[in-house]
């Protein structure tokens, strides 16, 4: 018998199941995908730092002959228990052409590698280990051939010094190390016999080979300071470093996870909210089960069996969709990491079980309602026939509202529970599309400029050119007569300006009587007094340096401490007089007077030419001189400010993309919610819409009087959602800018597309789903208030 009225209670009300049975689905698949993407990002660098084996401290060196020249330092060090060498060749932006010989863009220092001689693991797309290239063929990481449009399958030219090498583009390359979008140099992972064919160049070999070195460790304060002495060192830091350089990568994770746990929270209040109804619908039949006799027992049991059927199928196939849609919405994220959990898919099994075991939940506790309702409750519609408190805080005859809108105006005062889901629902999922379009605006303004420096109105990228300057060879004197032919050649042309270029160099600092090997930001032709301070004063004088948060937590200097760099001619003391937030080198840089005694053998980095025109010219006239000197140099990596920023956190496009993706998804659930709420609106509003309509009401103004409810609760819900992800956003993305060495960001606000256009999509996809939804109302005549009590 319970079977029978099983079957006929799932046709009876086919579409409220059916919607039940999507968003149990829909929170499995959520919640599933949610709870794996969670836990691989929490593991995230940790994950692949152990599955790289790029050990606890990194070194590269990069100059003339330096191959070889750290293995007396680091045989020596007994802090050290093992270490491992790639040997590599720099290639640079002019190194790399496609098939027909066009310059390819390559953003920083690439390094080409073979696979015997490489000693940490790299792995393709799929998260499988490359284990060997075939001849003719290369591998390439990072954004290198996103950027420059290439596919599998087509030709690439390495030409250095007399070596012309041509391969055949074989796939991306995932380098647990060096392939974060903030690191962003590339690998050309190549061949035995083809990287023998740049090795064997003697000026590629004593001018533009090195080494990336990984140490394993216990003690990464005593190998910093043992390796402080060291030249030609281009960067050396332990492991912790490289997790900050992926939090941009991460910043798109953390948000889908954010996404993630918001339609969770919405799955479970549509759940509740769908059982409950449901239960409270079939007052009739529980009545008449209670009449002849059935126990509540019984009867609820008859309900949970069919919510636990419901649960227990919808959980399945959500797990199976967990799989793909987690992968798809961390995608992005993904492309240049691996990301993963020893338990891998188990998580998405305990989501989708959690799902089954809180919708069976949900129906035990609304199944309590079965004991308040009696046999009579059969006869009078579920209601009792009393109601003590009055419809509604307006009165229609002091109401200049069309009577459809004040209905719903009155509708949404007198039962604002009812419309509460609708509201949670849509502010929760619109926030997260906000705090996206937020962050990514932020990225794609000039309100990041001066954590990279003081502001100028060019940056150009000539990686090329820098590297002239990296072999060991070059001096101060050389960079500084460059930069006035710079100077000149732009007078020349009707740009009067200034040229200028921040430099880093890596120098033993000691603080406390504890040595490190540490970053140290030194501009040429630019005062230190530009920099913008958070406290304290930029440098003024030879013996004084500006630190960041970085450097406090690494060793508790604080303003007014000394501390000691040895410039080549014994230790110089210099006073802490200032601190700074700087993204360079991910926060972890001193900042030290223009005039400091710095030898270009310490040099580790220089920075994009800047250039600051003095001739005061508008905006305008800035941006019609970039695409001149893109022209006139054939240079593409010329930047105003606000594409300088983009450039340098290189997420701006991915964050872009994802809000795209994520509002096709929000949208989707908008779409479910209003079918499945405006359904039950009907089903428990049929006497009341018999009488609108026996007492004159058109079925346009019924509709009118459904949709205009959703407008009003979706109109509500946008502006919680627009209040809510100004604060929000900084909450959120504050503490991550933080990792990367920015406590304190000027966040900027897409005023037209975050609080008009995207919640204005949402409202109306919202009203036409209502609409059509509320076509169902036509079924309903007035002849059905004959159930009335």
């Amino acid at each position: 018998m319970f079977r029978r009225m099983l079957k006929k209670d799932l046709k009876r009300n086919k579409t409220m199941n059916i919607i039940l049975f999507l968003f149990v689905i829909i929170a499995s698949m959520f919640f599933a995908s949610g709870l794996y993407n969670l836990i691989s990002v929490l593991n995230g660098t940790d994950y692949q730092f152990k599955q790289a084996g790029i050990g606890d401290y990194q070194l590269i060196t990069m100059g003339y002959d330096v191959v070889g020249m750290c293995d007396e330092t680091l045989d020596g060090l007994k802090e050290i228990k093992s270490y491992r060498k790639d040997e590599v060749v720099y290639v640079s932006d002019g190194d790399i052409k496609n098939d027909a010989g066009k310059k390819l863009d390559v953003t920083n220092v690439g390094l080409a590698e073979s696979v015997s001689g490489t000693k940490i693991r790299f792995f393709d797309k799929d998260d499988k280990e490359i284990t060997s290239v075939a001849e003719g063929e290369v591998y390439i990481s990072g954004k290198f051939a996103r950027d420059n449009k290439i596919e599998v399958g087509d030709k690439i030219r390495i030409d250095k010094s007399d070596v012309k090498l041509t391969l055949t583009y074989a796939g991306s390359l995932k380098d647990g190390f060096l392939g974060s979008s903030f690191m962003g140099n590339p690998r050309f992972y190549m061949n035995d016999a083809d990287y023998k064919k740049l090795y064997d160049d003697e000026m590629i070999r004593d001018y533009y080979m090195g080494e990336v070195i990984y140490i394993d460790t216990d003690d990464v304060g005593a190998v910093s300071s043992g390796l402080s002495s060291l030249t030609n060192v281009s960067y050396s830091k332990p492991v912790d470093t490289i997790k900050t350089a992926f939090v941009m990568n991460l910043i798109v994770a953390f948000v889908v996870v954010i996404l993630s746990i918001c339609l969770m929270i919405v799955s479970f209040v549509v759940l509740r909210f769908s059982i409950n109804f449901s239960i409270g619908e079939d007052f009739r039949e529980i009545g008449i089960m209670k009449a002849i006799g059935i126990r509540d027992k019984k009867i609820r049991s008859l309900y949970l069996t069919k919510y636990a059927a419901i649960a227990v199928v919808g959980s399945v196939i959500g797990f199976f969709l967990s799989i793909p849609f987690g992968a798809m919405i961390l995608e992005t994220a993904t492309r240049d990491m691996i990301l993963g959990s020893k338990l891998g898919n188990v998580w998405n099994i305990i989501g989708s079980f959690a799902v089954a075991a809180l919708v069976i939940l949900f129906a035990y506790l609304s199944t309590r309602k079965v004991k308040k309702l009696t046999p009579i409750d059969a006869v009078r519609s579920g209601q009792t026939g009393e109601r003590f408190k009055k419809k509604g805080g307006i009165r229609i005859t002091k109401s200049a509202f069309r009577p459809s809108f004040y209905m719903a105006l009155n509708d949404c005062l007198s039962s604002p529970k009812r419309f509460l889901n609708i509201i949670i629902s849509f502010s929760l999922c619109t926030l997260v599309v906000l705090i996206i379009i937020n962050t990514a605006s932020t990225m794609n303004s000039d309100s990041l400029l001066y954590l990279f420096g003081p502001e100028n109105d060019v940056y150009i990228t000539d990686t090329e050119d820098v590297m002239k300057y990296t072999g060991g060879s070059a001096k101060k004197e050389d960079m500084e007569a460059h930069l006035a032919e710079m100077e000149k050649k732009y007078t020349d042309e009707g740009m009067p300006c200034k040229a200028s270029i921040g430099i880093i160099y890596t120098y033993q600092v000691e603080f406390d009587g504890n040595a490190y090997s540490y970053s140290v930001e030194q501009d040429m032709n630019t005062s230190s007094s530009e920099f913008k301070m958070e406290d304290g004063s930029a440098p003024m004088n030879v013996n004084e340096v500006a630190i960041t948060d970085a450097f406090t937590k690494l060793t508790g200097a604080t303003i007014g401490d000394s501390i000691f760099i040895d410039f080549g001619e014994g230790q110089q003391e210099l006073i802490v007089v200032g601190r700074f937030q700087s993204l360079n080198n991910v926060g972890q840089v001193l900042l030290i007077h223009e005039d400091a005694p710095t030898d270009f053998e310490h040099l580790s980095t220089p920075m994009q030419y800047r250039l600051k025109f003095t001739d005061s010219p508008d905006q305008k006239t800035i941006d019609e001189r970039i695409e001149r000197i893109k022209e006139n140099t054939g240079n593409k990596e010329v930047f105003n400010g606000a594409d300088y920023c983009v450039d340098c956190v290189k997420v701006y496009d991915v964050l872009n993309t994802t809000a795209r993706l994520l509002l096709i998804v929000v949208l989707i659930v908008v779409i479910l919610v209003t079918v499945l709420m405006e359904r039950s609106f009907i089903a428990d509003e049929k006497s009341e819409i018999a009488i609108v309509k026996a007492i004159g009401f058109k079925d346009s103004a019924v509709i009118r009087w459904h949709v205009n409810r959703f407008i009003i609760s979706a109109f509500i819900a946008m502006l919680i959602a627009v209040g809510l992800s100004i604060p929000i956003t900084k909450i959120s993305m504050s503490p991550i800018f933080g990792l990367m060495g920015a406590s304190k960001i000027d966040f900027r606000y897409d005023i037209l597309r975050g609080f008009i256009i995207y919640p204005l999509i949402i409202l109306i996809v919202t009203i036409i789903t209502a609409a059509l939804t509320a076509l169902y109302t036509k079924t309903i005549e007035s002849r059905d208030t004959a159930s009335i009590e």
